[in-house]
């Protein structure tokens, strides 16, 4: 094989660590179902993308992240049961993948 064109590597590689998520566009539809609910009687609706799970408030427009994930999630769900209300469970892509279950307080 003959190299054409190298890319120069980067001379420091350091991770930025100050960078803060403004807003999320975008849902995961291609291949999840049923991933958008509604919570908080309307007033916001969760859904997930890539490894991120997004809280949008209706009235705000406002975006809260959660992002403990390290891969892509694949499934969320909200409880039904009235006595525990906005419990979220979330579950992502692998072999041994993690599943995170928690309560999203109302705002």
């Amino acid at each position: 094989m003959r190299i054409l064109f190298r890319l120069p590597r980067p001379k420091d590689r350091t991770l930025v660590a100050d960078l803060i998520l403004e807003l999320v566009f975008g849902y995961r539809g291609k291949d999840c179902r049923n991933n958008v609910h509604y919570l908080n009687d309307g007033a916001d609706v969760i859904y997930h993308t890539a490894s991120i799970g997004i809280l949008y408030n209706v009235a705000t427009g406002s975006q809260s992240f959660y992002q403990e994930h390290n891969d892509d999630i694949l499934c969320l769900t909200v409880n039904q049961h009235p006595k525990f209300t906005n419990i979220v469970a979330t579950g992502q892509v692998g072999d041994s993948a993690d599943m995170s279950v928690n309560s999203i307080e109302e705002a």
